[in-house]
């Protein structure tokens, strides 16, 4: 036990810190990069041209920061980026805690971003610069292929043919809805927050364990199979709702794009 206990304490000693007041004065781009040097390896830190700083709405002071390295291009119509993060706490601090009050920083976590660029643009330095990112895993050609059906169609719906795939539009305000096509054309892609992915509900299985319990679980994805995919926004217009997209992706065009447009609580 007290060999346990002095690791911990070794630990706890190593472990970066950062004031309240370091973090809560630190919303702009550029004053959050001077973050990185202080929390990422030096290496990472030196790579890194974008950082953002949220407060995460738990019980005492829990801070995320966030850091992306610049864009590079990763396809004909592709984009990616490496993003990290790391969280700042004092789990026992109050609500309105004073500026002096200390956060130690946990590790670092590293993901890969992509963005795809929309039909007839080409994937450039620029034009991954201003592109809309999302997070993908490490098997993440679904939540790709998901993205490219999206931009697609949004620019099949800003033209004036006629579309290869029916709209539906579902709003806790109608007036969203009022015309499907256009919302679909104009969705906020400033305001993408992600691409999720998951099979069909008839490849649905259900595995049954002891004591009654059961898990519902997917397949393994097979290439070229059917998959359901919903693509979420952030909180976009002046009601503070956000949209969801949702379609089944197969072969060629989905049958149908069904829109929803309601209130998410964001944490």
């Amino acid at each position: 036990m007290i060999a346990i206990a002095l690791v911990l304490a070794a630990a706890q000693a190593t472990a970066p810190t950062l004031t309240l007041g370091e973090v809560d004065a630190r919303q702009d781009r550029g004053a959050a990069l001077k973050l990185a040097a202080r929390v990422l390896p030096p290496e990472v830190a030196a790579r890194v041209v974008e950082g953002t700083v949220r407060r995460q709405w738990l019980p005492g002071q829990v801070w995320w920061i966030g850091f992306r390295e610049r864009a590079r291009v990763a396809g004909a119509d592709l984009c990616e980026r490496q993003a990290h993060s790391v969280e700042a706490a004092a789990a026992q601090a109050a609500n309105e805690a004073p500026a002096d009050t200390v956060l130690t920083v946990g590790a670092p976590r590293s993901w890969v971003e992509a963005a795809v660029l929309p039909p007839g643009t080409r994937a450039t330095p620029a034009a991954c610069e201003t592109a809309a990112f999302i997070a993908i895993p490490e098997d993440g050609a679904r939540q790709v292929a998901a993205y490219r059906v999206l931009v697609a169609a949004m620019a099949a719906a800003r033209g004036r043919a006629r579309l290869p795939f029916a709209v539906t539009c579902r709003a806790e305000k109608p007036q969203a809805c009022a015309d499907a096509r256009a919302a679909l054309a104009t969705l906020p892609m400033d305001a993408l927050g992600g691409i999720g992915v998951s099979c069909l509900d008839e490849e649905k299985r259900r595995d049954v364990h002891g004591a009654g319990g059961a898990i519902i679980s997917c397949p393994p994805p097979v290439r070229g199979a059917r998959y359901q995919a919903e693509v979420s926004f952030g909180m976009s217009g002046d009601d503070g709702q956000s949209w969801r997209a949702g379609f089944v992706h197969r072969a060629g065009w989905p049958a149908e794009i069904a829109l929803r447009r309601s209130m998410v609580i964001y944490h």
